[in-house]
């Protein structure tokens, strides 16, 4: 099935940046070492390595992490483990417990950092007890306070706030001489359902607003249906210019919600139709927010439903462009 969208070019853009990063593994446990090093300090028992991969976590903090164990996701293949002793098996499996992972899971660094900020905020009964012994000691107190310094510190954004400006001013001025508008299928809903909330002007955060300008203006722009370079995305803290693709959690999930639109639409990436057009397979099509981004029970960071999904925003919105689209 052809499905080859055309893809824009971005000057300075690195399609497979993120592609090209090599990728670490290590042991789940080390991964508090690496927040110890952010916070300024130095984990005990620390592998030579660690401090060169925490440079490359600081130079490039999407890099992917796979997260092991001296186990396998299903607690095997050793009855007595032949690496690591007791103290580091046990560090391992916490760690990947409170993070709702299993050996061999993969994240990127900054995805573990933000949930080990939320799921790991304290390392009491991990690795500081009430009572340590010589054989199941404490980590000493500044390495814990590095700890928790560390946390605090979010790794860097792939663009500062000037930059995200600088962004924003760019790709705004894109959109408004361009022939053509070039979206990503759910930010079809995302724009609708940011309409329907109340919206009457333009925000920092990302270019929501200006495409309804242009499909109110013209309600036969074309748009071309994306699965990235998407115009919607440059100004956003979450946007990485450098392959052009998501940081956030929700990325993957947004990945989904793109082909399902897609599926729902009957649509391919890279089909081009007028904006009153597309809209009236939106009407027809997707009627309610929840057939792409209701992901029922909420437990898995990366699939939690969308906020917009019961809110009423999308119908609402519809309904307005669908009025003054006259679709």
């Amino acid at each position: 099935m052809e499905d080859e969208a055309p893809r824009r070019a971005f000057e300075g853009r690195e399609p497979e940046y993120l592609a090209e990063l090599p990728g670490y593994s290590l042991r789940a446990r080390d991964l508090l070492g690496l927040i110890c090093l952010h916070g300024g300090g130095e984990p005990p028992h620390m592998p030579a390595e660690l401090p060169g991969l925490y440079e490359q976590v600081l130079a490039h903090p999407d890099v992917c992490l796979t997260l092991t164990a001296a186990f396998d996701c299903r607690g095997g293949p050793f009855q007595f483990p032949r690496e690591d002793n007791a103290y580091q098996r046990r560090l391992d499996l916490h760690v990947l417990q409170r993070l709702m992972l299993s050996p061999g899971d993969a994240r990127s660094a900054r995805e573990l950092f933000r949930r080990a900020a939320k799921e790991i905020d304290s390392l009491d009964g991990i690795c500081v007890f009430a009572e340590p012994t010589e054989r199941w000691p404490s980590w000493p107190a500044d390495a814990v306070a590095a700890y928790l310094r560390g946390l605090a510190e979010p790794l860097p954004d792939p663009q500062t706030k000037e930059e995200g400006a600088q962004a924003k001013l760019a790709s705004v001025a894109e959109i408004e001489s361009s022939e053509g508008l070039f979206i990503r299928p759910h930010h079809i809903m995302c724009i609708t359902c940011f309409y329907g909330g109340g919206a009457t002007g333009p925000i920092a955060a990302d270019n929501l607003w200006e495409p309804i300008v242009r499909m109110k203006e013209n309600p036969d722009i074309p748009i071309t249906l994306v699965e990235g370079d998407c115009m919607v995305c440059p100004p956003c803290g979450g946007f990485d210019p450098r392959s052009g693709a998501c940081i956030r959690v929700c990325g993957l999930k947004d990945r989904r919600k793109d082909l399902d639109t897609l599926r729902l639409l009957d649509l391919l990436p890279g089909d081009t139709l007028p904006a009153r057009e597309l809209l009236a397979r939106y009407v027809e099509r997707i009627p309610h927010v929840k057939a792409v981004c209701d992901y029922g029970e909420q437990r898995v960071p990366e699939w939690l439903s969308c906020s917009g999904s019961f809110s009423g925003n999308y119908e609402k919105g519809l309904a307005k462009l669908k009025e003054e689209l006259g679709v």
